[in-house]
């Protein structure tokens, strides 16, 4: 059971887990059915809110007031660490909201499927510039929901937000939960969220900083439960890994890490088994590990039935106006990689992942460490 003894970013991280989760499903479930119309979507919505509501009612959810206590105990540094979180926040809420979206990959195929999802009300395969994408999209199905009732593409952009916090509460739930301070784990997560890459972000429609965000989560929460033993922290853990192979091919991989550090833990503590074990055969249990287990795979099954593999087919243009492209093999999109072009020997490589490694992290991140 929920029991009252949850922190404040434990709330926000366990609701957001459970948001992008629900709407990951709703999205699927209408665009699958092809009934992804404003009033299906609208009832569907109100429908899920009242069961998740009356759900939060009955398991005696805490409120912020009860459990905000930690941060009053930060002193001068915390408060500070507060500020600028906060300030954060607003700056990235404007950038998110207010900023046009102007990343190519965006531009490319990521808002043209949503556009085409939400002009068909389905999950269509679709083309664009040459390229097959038949790959996991669940942060599109995750929009999909709210883009097919306001008629715009504004809260696309603005789920990247919720990616990002995400993100920072949990590295600060992660911080608190391996034995950082409170400001300690307040200015961890601000710096994160102050790195290049994660700036850049921002004013796109991407499922990198969600699949950073959800693996992270994921960890924190497994801690959680480790330490704690409260069904909610096993149930926003499976619900985050779930979501991993649905951003992208590599979610799959992040996913296996996670089960693995996760059975790593479990297994170093035999006593505890039983007690695992038990709190999985519940029928509430079982049902959970069912809709995780079609959230995980759901986007698979679309690439086997629309390209004939569960991971697609990889396309790319022969020359700017060939309307049609050759497909790849995966060794041959290796071999294009700086991974395959990498050699230790060579200078001027080093010099390369040297750039590539600074403009990502950023010279601030790097010093600090």
């Amino acid at each position: 059971p929920l029991q009252r003894r949850a922190g404040a970013t434990v709330d926000i991280s366990w609701a957001l887990t459970v948001y992008l989760a629900i709407a990951t499903a709703l999205g699927t479930a209408v665009g699958a059915l092809g009934v992804c119309r404003p009033g299906i979507v609208l009832g569907s919505s109100t429908i899920v809110f009242a069961l998740g509501l009356l759900f939060l009612v009955r398991s005696g959810r805490p409120s912020p007031a009860e459990s905000v206590g930690p941060l009053s105990r930060a002193g001068m540094a915390g408060t500070l660490a507060v500020g600028i979180g906060v300030c954060l926040f607003v700056s990235a809420a404007w950038l998110a909201l207010a900023l046009p979206v102007v990343n190519f990959d965006s531009l490319a195929y990521h808002l043209p499927t949503l556009a085409h999802w939400v002009q068909t009300g389905s999950l269509e395969g679709v083309d664009h510039l040459g390229l097959q994408r038949c790959l996991p999209m669940a942060h599109l199905a995750m929009a999909l929901p709210s883009t097919v009732v306001a008629r715009s593409d504004v809260f696309a952009s603005a789920l990247g937000l919720l990616a990002h916090l995400l993100l920072a509460v949990s590295v600060y739930q992660l911080a608190r939960r391996i034995g950082s301070g409170v400001a300690h784990g307040i200015l961890g997560a601000a710096l994160v969220l102050t790195l290049p890459t994660i700036l850049r972000s921002f004013a796109s429609v991407q499922s990198d900083v969600m699949l950073g965000a959800l693996f992270v989560a994921a960890l924190s929460h497994w801690i959680g439960y480790w330490r704690e033993r409260r069904a909610s922290h096993l149930a926003a853990f499976g619900l985050a890994v779930a979501l991993l192979p649905g951003l992208k091919t590599t979610g799959l991989v992040y996913a296996g890490i996670a089960l693995g550090i996760a059975a790593l833990a479990h297994g170093s503590v035999r006593a505890d088994r039983p007690a695992l074990v038990a709190a999985l055969r519940t029928p509430l249990a079982l049902a959970l590990s069912a809709a995780c287990a079609a959230l995980a795979s759901v986007w698979y099954l679309r690439s086997a039935l629309l390209c004939g593999s569960p991971f697609g087919v990889a396309t790319s243009c022969v020359a700017v106006d060939s309307p049609q492209g050759t497909a790849w093999s995966w060794g041959e999109l290796f071999r294009t990689t700086i991974a395959a072009a990498f050699r230790v020997d060579r200078a001027s490589d080093w010099s390369t992942a040297r750039s590539i490694a600074l403009d990502a992290i950023g010279i601030a991140f790097v010093t600090f460490m």
